[in-house]
């Protein structure tokens, strides 16, 4: 989760906003933390993060990590990575923050792409968030696979957005594809689209009487 959990209009943030919001901020909050830790329970979150809707709480004397406290996953309130161990061999460095300089609505990657070059060059994969057009970008630095993306908003339908200049967004959010024994990524634009490869893959290697489990290999 990128952050910007909940819209949390309020008195002193965008107050106008208030009236086209379906649930108060109290209960966007209690909605949000009911599912983060539903999701946390069934572990299918790697970490958490907080955005600057979320800390607008700080306005009115509370920090919303507290109500992340029970999950198990990290929450970060700022950059940070985060290795993942693929069948416990092959390691991809995963950089992300809510939201980082060279924000462009022009050049939509634009961001997680100067992070990998300033801010963490042995990362193979910039997540940010924050805007809400979501995009994603494979190129090379000095040789090496790198992926960028920007995670989009999966609040789709916004009036209030509309009236300051937000209109379509598009799809929300990217799947990586993760080898387990080799270095390489592949980007999925829908999860669908993500688990049809996958068993059209398993499908041809298991009828090859050749081929060896990567992750039965990369545990010898």
């Amino acid at each position: 989760m990128g952050g910007d959990l909940v819209d949390a209009f309020c008195a002193t943030k965008h107050p106008t906003g208030m009236s086209s919001d379906a649930l108060s901020p109290d209960e966007q909050v209690e909605a949000m933390t009911d599912l983060l830790n539903q999701l946390d329970r069934q572990g299918k979150l790697g970490g958490v993060q907080t955005g600057n809707h979320d800390n607008w709480s700080d306005s009115a004397g509370y920090r919303f990590e507290r109500f992340l406290s029970e999950l198990s996953c990290p929450v970060f309130s700022g950059e940070g990575e985060i290795d993942l161990f693929i069948a416990g061999a092959e390691k991809y460095t995963v950089w992300w923050a809510h939201t980082t300089w060279g924000n462009s609505k022009i050049n939509i990657t634009n961001a997680p792409k100067r992070a990998l070059q300033f801010n963490s060059e042995r990362a193979d994969i910039a997540l940010v968030g924050h805007t809400h057009q979501a995009s994603a970008e494979q190129f090379d630095i000095a040789g090496k696979s790198k992926v960028a993306i920007v995670g989009g908003t999966y609040k789709t339908q916004d009036s209030y957005g509309k009236k300051w200049g937000m209109g379509s967004v598009g799809l929300p959010g990217y799947t990586l594809l993760l080898w387990p024994d080799s270095k390489h990524v592949e980007v999925s634009r829908t999860p669908e689209v993500a688990q049809d490869f996958l068993l059209s893959q398993i499908y041809q290697l298991t009828t090859d009487e050749s081929w060896v489990d990567p992750y039965t290999r990369s545990k010898k």
